[in-house]
């Protein structure tokens, strides 16, 4: 094969060959280095009649003169892995008794990932299986004895988070939500890392006393300034507190160099084009050959994973996350929701010092979920008890009417009656106060509509009513504009070719 591209003097001794791949190892002459391999990866993809992609060069970190060339002659990331579930060796265990198990490298080894003392920044298009990894994981890390998970999700909370709440120790759904939790865990990531220097302790440990906090932030960009970001990442990893920051798209504008700096581990999916594969995976990853903008989404749950608990040679290689049962949607939480019940409430084993740095934000989020989530039969008796009185009225019947009433909850507050007057205020008249607007700038605005216009796109939505983006833009944005405001900005967008 050498021979036949013009490859002079290169030596090749194949290691191995399945049904569905062909390693190799590859010596180049003295004085000459792999990267000549690496450049002509079409030509190898094209003399062994395999995908384009399916081709990689993977140097050797010892050795300039060696690599492996991995050819993969049947593609597995079009196959469907389930999930096959908790695994009841590691359930109740500490995070850091065993890594966790979340799919299948391409040649059959499972990939294991660790989540201690790193970040992670996890990329990939509506559709490329990025939120059904993200569940997986929380439910994986909830099973442990020593975690705690936060999930922050503003665009998808009910898909993201409904299904797996159980395993979610604090969720956050609304800017204002959102904001308490960050808050939070800036007061928390302060008092554990003095907890840990009082103990002579230079990071988190099993047994330390701490709980292991992973926090998730879907589409985080949206979420939290950049410096706020950054102070958090930067201090938060050695207390104990992983980060998992999912994006649909990862550049420049959205993420600046020293957030990437900080998201140590990088987990790609499909993506729409190579300069964001290249934001989340290293240039040595890309340069093997790894081509996840291939994909896009049509190979759902397939990925690169450079990630530190794997060897770097492992990096650019492709990994088969787990799935859900089938294909059915319908299927898609069933394994999930049933593991996540099956799980303790997770507020008992949250630590002493972070629960109190969480302070009032996340013991008001305690009472809220626990209300909405009470028994009928728990309802105060005296709520249910009931007094009849009959008055001189008539029902259509005949009978006298029969009024059923509750007690006055505040039988010291007078009740008002439709005779009473109304007072108006100074001036005379009532006037109706301005439309409200939330308070993004123009740029800020901006950005944000052209985000959801992106969602809908990746999603196939491409048809819509200034009315419809209206809500949208308020419900998944958080951004309040008149309508005479979103037809101004959609008319921009005609006049620009973009719409």
């Amino acid at each position: 094969m050498c021979q036949l591209l013009g490859l002079r003097d290169v030596r090749m001794r194949v290691v191995s060959r399945t049904d569905t791949q062909i390693r190799a190892e590859v010596v180049v002459p003295p004085g000459e280095t792999v990267d000549a391999l690496q450049g002509r990866r079409a030509e190898l993809a094209s003399a062994y009649d395999v995908a384009p992609g399916a081709v990689r060069v993977i140097p050797d970190p010892s050795r300039a003169r060696r690599a492996t060339l991995v050819i993969t002659t049947q593609d597995v990331m079009g196959q469907l892995i389930p999930w096959p579930g908790l695994n009841p060796d590691e359930v109740g265990t500490s995070i850091a008794d065993a890594p966790l198990t979340l799919g299948v490298y391409e040649d059959g080894e499972l990939f294991r990932d660790e989540v201690n003392n790193r970040h992670t920044l996890v990329v990939g298009m509506s559709g490329a299986g990025k939120s059904v990894y993200g569940k997986i994981k929380m439910v994986s890390i909830a099973a442990r004895s020593d975690t705690f998970v936060l999930c922050a999700d503003l665009s998808k909370a009910s898909q993201t988070i409904g299904p797996i709440r159980r395993a979610i120790g604090w969720a956050a759904t609304t800017r204002g939500e959102i904001a308490a939790m960050l808050a939070a865990l800036e007061r928390a990531v302060t008092a554990r890392a003095n907890y840990l220097g009082e103990r002579g302790l230079p990071g988190w440990t099993r047994d330390c006393g701490l709980t292991f906090l992973h926090v998730q932030l879907e589409e985080a960009a949206d979420l939290v300034g950049v410096d706020e970001l950054v102070k958090l990442l930067r201090t938060a990893r050695s207390t104990g507190i992983h980060f998992e920051v999912s994006l649909q798209r990862a550049t420049w504008s959205n993420l600046d160099t020293d957030t990437r700096a900080q998201l140590g581990d990088g987990v790609c999916f499909g993506v729409r084009d190579e300069a964001d594969a290249r934001f989340a995976l290293p240039d040595y990853v890309l340069d093997a050959g790894a081509t996840p903008h291939h994909w896009r989404k049509s190979r759902p749950g397939a990925a690169y994973a450079a990630v530190e608990s794997a060897p770097p040679e492992r990096h650019a290689l492709a990994v088969k996350m787990y799935g859900p049962p089938s294909v059915e949607a319908a299927d898609e939480n069933s394994l999930l929701t049933a593991a996540a019940e099956s799980l303790p409430d997770q507020d008992i084993k949250l630590d002493p010092v972070t629960r109190a740095a969480f302070g009032e934000a996340y013991a008001d989020y305690l009472r809220r979920t626990r209300a909405e989530t009470q028994p009928d039969d728990a309802v105060d008796e005296h709520q249910n008890q009931e007094h009849t009185v009959t008055t001189s009225h008539v029902d259509h019947d005949g009978a006298p009417a029969v009024i059923y009433q509750t007690p006055d909850p505040d039988p010291d507050i007078p009740t008002p009656s439709l005779d009473d007057p109304i007072e108006l205020p100074p001036g005379g008249d009532f006037a109706l106060g301005p439309q409200p607007v939330s308070v993004e700038s123009p740029e800020q605005a901006r950005a944000r509509l052209d985000a959801q216009l992106q969602i809908w796109a990746d999603q196939g939505h491409r048809t819509f009513r200034a009315p419809e983006l209206r809500r949208a833009l308020a419900d998944e944005q958080g951004v309040v504009r008149s309508r005479t405001w979103v037809i101004a900005q959609l008319q921009r967008l005609v006049a620009e070719g973009r719409v």
